[in-house]
Order: C-alpha cells, then sequence, then structure tokens
C-alpha cells in the first residue's frame, strides 16, 4: 500500500517523507556478471555460517533474482532444516549484502 501513498505524493508534487536511496525504479535488473558475483560471496558466506537455531551447516544457495532486490536463500541441513534468507540491494556504485539470517 505504500506505493499509492507515493504515488499520490508525486502526483501532488509533494516530497516523499523516506529517502529513496537503494531504491531502483527505474526497471533495472541484475546482470548476469551481479548474480555470478551475489552466488560466489552468498556460498562462501554459507560455507563458514552455522544455523541460528540448531546449529547445523547451511546448505546450498538459492539466488533468486528476476528484479532488484536479489533474494537469496539456503537452507540448513540439521533436521528442521530452517530457512535462511537475505536480500541484495544496489545502491550507488555497489552491492549492499545482508547477513543471511533465519526466519
Amino acid at each position: 500500500m505504500n506505493w499509492i501513498l507515493l504515488q499520490a505524493m508525486l502526483m501532488a508534487n509533494i516530497a516523499p517523507p523516506v529517502e529513496l536511496t537503494g531504491w531502483v525504479l527505474d526497471g533495472t535488473e541484475p546482470t548476469h556478471a551481479d548474480n555470478w558475483l551475489i552466488e560466489i560471496a552468498y556460498g562462501v558466506i554459507a560455507a563458514g555460517t552455522a544455523c541460528e537455531n540448531c546449529g547445523g551447516p547451511l546448505g546450498p544457495v538459492a539466488v533468486r533474482s528476476g528484479h532488484w532486490p536479489v533474494k537469496v536463500v539456503a537452507d540448513c541441513t540439521g533436521p528442521e532444516r530452517h530457512r535462511h534468507r537475505a536480500r541484495v540491494r544496489y545502491a550507488g556504485n555497489g552491492l549492499l549484502l545482508e547477513p543471511l539470517s533465519a526466519e
């Protein structure tokens, strides 16, 4: 519902109350190089990270990247298979990587 408020404010020529830094509103998509870099970085991060809930190692990383922000998912290999998520945003001249955190 935030987009309704943003659209109304833009139509009324009012500045939004939040800074839109890091938002990509022009429809750009992550490049192949962005996806590759995100997959490699989170593969290394997941290999050295233990599950926050049970302490088991994290399994392979899945990158879902149709648009920004890119979603990264990894399941732990413990008996309950806790899911860990992170989002990657493009801001300025670089990528902002969030830590993998359990749901």
